[in-house]
């Protein structure tokens, strides 16, 4: 890459320092650079105005805002010179959102300016990016005074001397009387006998027994209704055989036992062979008498 001697003039001439403002940063450091304008007059008069830059890269994030920029500018055979490089801003209260990504895009054009070589003197030599790369911003650390050194500690205090031994106390020999008769501590007087209650057991004799009535005696259970008798069915046999009419109910197995066999009364009376006083036939079942009627019906049920 060859760039013209008036470029290389201005990247080698010192900057005016009147120009290069300082800024507060954290951890009380400060930082040196220079304005936008400033940086834009030195392009201009290092490549004679044949120089060009655009934005290929923006995004926000949740506190500042990043911008890629690329610088473009010609060798004197006409090849071109790119340099990229990314600028950022912070997004502080009472700063809109353009005037951030503004100033993330002068922020990457004067370091795409310092790969070149303009204001370099403004970055540190021992960055590892130093053949073109973007360099940080040198800090100058404020002289702070130190802390006057602490007082020496007083010597320590001897220790207190031991106290000493005590003599043994004098013990005095006690020896116990000996015992004797009726010798020896009082003995405690017994307590006194308890005297007996009068009134203990027997309750209150004066209170008559109160009877109480005795409890109603329980009524007998009613007595069970006898079940129904299932009704009989009637006994054409029944009744008193020397009756001399005929009752209903052996009237009813007469005229069962005729229409079940398909005959007349006649027919049927003559099964039995029971005839009147004459000799002859009875013809109707009214003529029977109750043992004719029963004769009548042992002959039809053979």
């Amino acid at each position: 890459m060859a760039i013209s001697e008036q470029a290389r003039t201005v990247i080698q001439r010192p900057l005016d320092r009147s120009r290069v403002k300082s800024r507060a940063g954290g951890q009380g450091m400060s930082f040196d650079y220079i304005p936008t304008e400033y940086a834009i007059e030195l392009l201009n008069e290092a490549f004679d105005y044949a120089w060009d830059s655009r934005v290929f890269f923006h995004e926000k994030f949740e506190d500042s805002v990043i911008v890629g920029v690329e610088l473009k500018t010609w060798e004197e055979q006409g090849n071109p010179i790119i340099k990229q490089q990314f600028g950022s801003c912070k997004i502080n209260r009472g700063v809109d959102m353009g005037s951030a990504f503004k100033g993330a895009a002068s922020d990457g054009l004067k370091k795409c300016a310092s790969q070149f070589g303009l204001a370099l003197e403004l970055y540190r030599d021992d960055d590892p990016e130093a053949a073109g790369g973007f360099k940080p911003p040198q800090r100058t650390t404020p002289n702070r005074a130190k802390a006057p050194a602490a007082p020496p500690a007083p010597p320590a205090r001897p220790p207190a001397p031991a106290a000493p031994p005590r003599p043994p106390a004098d013990r005095e020999t006690r020896i116990a009387p000996p015992a004797g008769p009726g010798s020896g501590p009082p003995r405690p007087p017994a307590p006194p006998a308890s005297k007996p209650n009068p009134f203990a057991g027997q309750g209150n004799t004066n209170t008559a027994p109160v009877s109480r009535p005795a409890p109603p005696p329980t009524p007998p259970a009613p007595p069970k209704a006898a079940a129904a008798a299932a009704p009989s069915r009637p006994n054409p046999f029944a009744g008193n055989s020397t009756g001399r009419g005929i009752n209903s109910t052996q009237m009813s197995a007469l005229n069962s036992l005729a229409n079940k066999k398909g005959v007349s009364q006649p027919d049927l009376i003559a099964l039995a062979q029971v005839t009147d006083e004459q000799g002859h036939p009875k013809q109707t079942f009214e003529e029977l008498t109750h043992s004719e009627a029963i004769q009548v019906i042992k002959a039809a049920q053979k």
